[in-house]
């Protein structure tokens, strides 16, 4: 809401309307999906299952995977991201609590939900709320 409050501050209705604005920018850059995953099984101890349902879900979306990267902490918990030539996919884990955060953005033609059933496949989530957003369409 502040980045809104920001760009349209000062500015009439008139003056908003006759702002020329790109055709991409009314249909938005990409969609990205923001999972909250709770009560999750015992793989989210693992960063091999981390990493393999990474690029199994990288693969389903349809987007390209330039580089992956996995994390581990100690005692526990794990930390991973795919760097995709259409944006992102990260998990973050919390195993003691059995639950994963997974953020997948992409854009072009690509399905992010289908790397949302791969995470719900590998980590089998008793609990599952996601959040949708449009990314980069013009306030």
């Amino acid at each position: 809401m502040q980045t809104t409050q920001e760009v349209t501050m000062g500015r009439t209705e008139n003056e908003m309307e006759s702002v020329m604005v790109s055709p991409a920018l009314r249909r938005g850059v990409g969609r990205h999906l923001i999972a909250e995953c709770w009560d999750c099984n015992e793989r989210i101890f693992s960063a091999t299952a981390i990493r393999e349902a990474l690029e199994e879900a990288v693969k389903a979306s349809g987007a390209t995977l330039l580089r992956l990267i996995v994390h581990t902490f100690e005692p526990y918990g794990v930390s991973a991201v795919a760097i995709v030539s259409e944006s992102h996919l990260f998990i973050h884990t919390w195993p003691e609590m059995r639950y994963i955060a997974v953020d997948v953005f992409t854009c072009g033609e690509t399905f992010p939900e289908r790397a949302l059933e791969v995470i719900r496949d590998y980590f089998e989530p008793r609990r599952l709320k996601v959040l949708e957003l449009e990314r980069g369409v013009w306030p």
